[in-house]
């Protein structure tokens, strides 16, 4: 392992919380001696990113570091722009930006909030170092973020992170905006969800997510599952993503089909599509109690009514890993 590679293997483990000297040995690797950790925690300490708290003692991120991400949020019901200094787990800035539906308008708004953040809360205009667009899409996550198709781009089949890349000049990385939902479940043990089918029913969409042993099942490079082509008979995301005389069934039917290929037994439910209308979960709670089926009878269906559209520490810290992943501490 580089110099560099170990580095940031260090300020990555300290973005969720801070550590001790024998906890960030293990995110290096186990062949790793004590030496070498206390170097490369010395080298870091030096560059003034992390500090050490002599009262626990613990290894923590050092705040301000003179380091931002912006995140890009692309919706059909919203596009903004957030400022996010490296460590922090609320941005210092937003941007509402201008409606567009395609690639050159998109790269202009993007521009535009940049400029916008450097001339009014910026110092240093190199200090922003990596760029995090969540959309809404079905896209090949990461950097090179290949976009198949979006309701808030006219494009198809673009590589977007890397147009991004390639017209900022910052290093940008793409995921589909739903991803940081499946995140905050399977880290926040308020959800229990390290092995769940998680459904997120909001906004005319459905986001469908497996978790299985704390990890998160994707499609073929990194795509989210995409549910819109599933042959459910009145329209699956018409009759889930909004409250409908087909809501509850649609739920019903998702369960079925989807949980017992990976041997789920707890369903996580949110969004705003059952936020009035709490019975239909304890409806199909209860029809799977009943079922005849045996495989169904001890599952468990949660209802959480979290408004995800206002956490973004998940997106933060993907965007922070990328932002330290630009860092050369050979220089």
């Amino acid at each position: 392992m580089s110099k560099n590679e170990s580095l940031h293997k260090v300020l990555k483990a300290l973005l969720r919380k801070p550590l001790s000297q024998s906890n960030i040995a293990t995110h290096l690797t186990t062949e790793v001696d004590t030496k070498t950790v206390s170097s490369t925690l010395q080298t870091l300490i030096d560059k003034e990113l992390i500090v050490k708290d002599e009262k626990d003692p613990l290894y923590k991120l050092n705040t301000p570091i003179p380091f931002c991400s912006v995140i890009i949020l692309k919706t059909t019901w919203m596009f903004k722009a957030l400022l996010c200094p490296l460590g922090y787990t609320e941005e210092i800035a937003t941007v509402d930006l201008k409606t567009t539906d395609n690639i050159d308008g998109l790269i202009e708004q993007i521009k535009s909030s940049i400029k916008e953040f450097k001339a009014i809360y910026l110092n240093n205009e190199d200090c922003i170092k990596s760029v995090l667009i969540a959309i809404q899409a079905n896209i090949e996550q990461g950097e090179d973020g290949l976009l198949n198709s979006s309701p808030c781009l006219n494009e198809k089949n673009i590589p977007l992170a890397s147009l991004l890349t390639n017209s900022l000049g910052i290093k940008t990385v793409a995921y589909d905006y739903a991803y940081s939902h499946k995140l905050s479940i399977r880290n926040n043990p308020t959800f229990n969800g390290e092995n769940a089918l998680t459904l997120g029913c909001s906004k005319g969409g459905v986001a469908i997510g497996i978790l299985t042993n704390g990890q998160i099942i994707d499609g073929q490079n990194g795509t989210p599952i995409n549910c819109s082509h599933m042959p459910y008979k009145y329209g699956f995301e018409q009759s889930l993503g909004n409250h409908s005389d087909h809501d509850t069934d649609a739920l019903m039917y998702a369960i079925q089909t989807l949980a017992p290929l990976f041997n789920l037994h707890r369903v996580i439910v949110y969004g705003s599509t059952f936020d009035d209308h709490i019975e239909a979960i304890y409806k199909v709670q209860h029809e799977l109690k009943q079922h005849q089926d045996p495989f169904f009878h001890d599952f468990v269906v949660e209802y959480h009514s979290y408004e995800f559209d206002e956490k973004h520490e998940e997106l933060m810290i993907l965007s922070y890993e990328a932002l330290i992943d630009t860092l050369n501490f050979n220089d």
